[in-house]
């Protein structure tokens, strides 16, 4: 299977390759990045942000190792890739440009071994091409700083599951990826489909369909998985490792996506609340899982039991620190004195009370000190916990 493998994304790369200094000078940002989120990485260790030397990225393609090399200098990257193209393409930018903190081998990552346990492993969207994912997690713990952090994306079963019959289906057909006229009448039959299937609206960017180098990554890629809730805490429940958080809570939580005083559905909000944490996240998965925004989960895994859902330890400490998540724009509309908070993928309207909140995060504040704001005690903890589910705060040590 490796060498399938191997060969499959030496012919379609993923992600595709792109100019990494030309996109850094742009601005653009990996869903994770060291340089703007070590405080949601390691919510337990201030700012101390030396206390990481050495990183390890499974499955690094072409560019993102790079990526990271470039954003974070004088920390030490290892990459690794079972495509060999990857390999010779990122060694050529690395020679071309006297990069020193990096070095990129062409290896599985279950074939890799080091001499240097690494204080963060980033796997992004990787563990869905093995025969069983949990070996990518024991090998992450095998090779992981006793108090590192494994930052994972793997692909939403939400998003996925309607992409992934069709591709079985097709597998199993004969159609390959190695023969274009499979590849052209594979592409056929799924755009063919009803107009509301759901494996067709995946083929749909905008007002056309995707072309047939993402349309042969999903539908003939010759192993895949995609996960659900259960699925993640199943995988992570046999790993020995804690779940320490989600990279984007936004995701997960009502507080981001219904208004608790909306008038349509004016017990939802609180229904959802009321339930487990994983039958909550289920949920909102499964009501908003048409969202384009939704096809992977990102989040951070521990050794200690002590981060295993840090946030809830942190709400506690009055000495903990809050502030704004980097990447964020807070916007106020004149005409209507509402106030916004804007990302690249996101937007939501501000209650006056998290307006006065968020004013206050021009820099780091201590949670003891929000509580002298003259708001109710009450409302402050729930304005905290809304803020903090919504991705707009983060809160650390």
């Amino acid at each position: 299977m490796n060498k399938i493998l191997s060969n499959f994304f030496d012919l379609y790369p993923s992600p595709f390759p792109f100019n990494v200094r030309e996109r850094i000078e742009k601005g653009y940002r990996e869903p994770f990045d060291i340089a703007d989120d070590y405080n949601l990485i390691f919510p337990d260790k201030g700012s101390k942000k030396n206390s990481v030397e050495n990183v390890l990225i499974f499955g690094c393609g072409h560019t993102e190792a790079l990526f990271h090399a470039l954003r974070n200098p004088t920390i030490n990257f290892v990459g690794v890739d079972i495509s060999k193209k990857a390999i010779n393409s990122a060694n050529k930018f690395i020679n071309e440009n006297n990069l020193n903190n990096i070095e990129i081998e062409n290896v599985s990552l279950i074939d890799f071994n080091s001499n240097v346990n690494f204080d963060i492993i980033y796997t992004n969207n990787v563990f869905q091409y093995l025969e069983d994912p949990i070996e990518g997690f024991h090998k992450s713990y095998s090779l992981l700083n006793e108090s590192g952090a494994v930052v994972c994306s793997l692909p939403s079963s939400y998003y996925f599951s309607e992409i992934d019959i069709i591709r079985k289906g097709l597998i199993n057909l004969g159609y390959s990826y190695l023969d274009e006229d499979n590849i052209n009448e594979a592409f056929n039959i799924v755009s063919g489909l009803g107009g509301i299937h759901p494996a067709r609206i995946r083929m749909v960017d905008g007002d056309k369909f995707i072309d047939k180098k993402d349309f042969v990554s999903r539908f003939l890629v010759p192993i895949f998985s995609c996960f659900s809730i259960s699925d993640i805490f199943s995988l992570i429940n046999n790993s020995n490792f804690y779940f320490q958080s989600w990279y984007s809570n936004s995701l997960y939580y009502p507080s981001a996506l219904l208004r608790k005083e909306s008038t349509k559905h004016s017990s939802l909000y609180n229904r959802i609340n009321q339930l487990p944490d994983n039958q909550k996240w289920d949920f909102v998965c499964e009501i908003f899982k048409s969202s384009n925004d939704r096809y992977s989960h990102t989040f951070t895994l521990r050794k200690d039991k002590d981060h295993e859902f840090i946030s809830n330890t942190l709400l506690k400490n009055n000495n903990s620190f809050v502030c704004l998540r980097n990447n964020l724009a807070i916007k106020k509309i004149p005409e209507s004195q509402e106030t916004f908070v804007i990302s690249s993928n996101y937007k939501r309207k501000l209650t006056d009370n998290e307006t006065l909140l968020v004013n206050q995060f021009e820099k780091p504040i201590k949670l003891k000190d929000i509580y002298k704001l003259k708001i109710d005690s009450e409302d402050i903890d729930n304005v905290i916990i809304s803020l903090l589910e919504s991705s707009i705060i983060n809160i650390y040590s």
